[in-house]
């Protein structure tokens, strides 16, 4: 019986040093397998980080194409429409010329040959003359557009001419046949601004109420309007503002 007992606890005892020499190798390799899991992941991270910073960057690249593209094509576009206003204003200069040039006076009779009186000079128009005579000459032909070249190429290139003040009316004109109210309603107000003592102020401060009417603008209509009639009770152009006035409240 007491022999028994020894057998039983010498197995007891080498099953636990068997047990405790099998649990070392095994809890290493659970370790290192856990270490590879983390650094598969932080790799797998680190992927996706760069992933996402080449994808960024490509699209920063795109954006870059897109915007270098897209300038070229502006300025290719501003390019040609400097090409063909340069070439419509040489073609309306070298005709406003040829317009000018005196006709061939006819022989003198053999009465008159002993007169030594020469033929009075033929005024030669002032370049910004001729640019304006040319829009109005645009504008009279139904070529608003054309008109409306003409005078901006008159305001931009003679800056300081007599004709600015009849060039902003006549554009304003232009521009409002053509249903571009914003516009036509810019060009009429500078002239306000800018030459308030032209002879086309009332008349530019009239338009500037048609198109306030024509872009929706009531109450601003009726205050121009209003302002119109109080300040030239007896001129046309009140007597046009009361007209539309009685048309709105109708």
């Amino acid at each position: 019986m007491r022999s028994g007992y020894l057998a039983g606890f010498a197995a007891l005892g080498l099953a636990a040093v068997l047990g405790c020499g099998q649990e070392g190798p095994f809890k290493r390799l659970e370790n290192e397998v856990n270490d590879l899991k983390v650094e598969v992941f932080r790799q797998r991270q680190e992927i996706q980080n760069l992933a996402k910073k080449a994808e960024e960057e490509e699209k920063i690249r795109a954006s870059e194409r897109e915007k270098e593209n897209r300038f070229r094509a502006d300025t290719q576009e501003v390019l040609r429409q400097i090409r063909d206003n340069t070439q419509a204003m040489s073609n309306r200069l070298n005709y406003g010329a040829t317009q000018q040039r005196p006709a061939v006076q006819p022989s003198r009779p053999q009465a008159m040959q002993g007169d030594n009186t020469a033929p009075p000079p033929v005024q030669e128009l002032q370049p910004d003359d001729r640019q304006f005579a040319m829009a109005e000459k645009d504008f009279n032909a139904g070529n608003f557009s054309e008109a409306v070249d003409a005078a901006d190429n008159l305001i931009r290139h003679f800056p300081d001419s007599d004709n600015i003040p009849e060039a902003l009316y006549l554009k304003g004109r232009a521009l409002y046949a053509l249903k571009l109210y914003v516009r036509a309603q810019e060009s009429f107000q500078k002239l306000c601004n800018d030459y308030p003592s032209s002879t086309r102020f009332r008349a530019a401060r009239l338009s500037v109420g048609r198109c306030q009417l024509a872009q929706g603008n009531t109450l601003a209509a009726i205050s121009t309007l209003e302002d119109i009639a109080r300040r030239w009770p007896t001129s046309p152009e009140a007597r046009s503002a009361n007209e539309l006035l009685q048309d709105i409240k109708k």
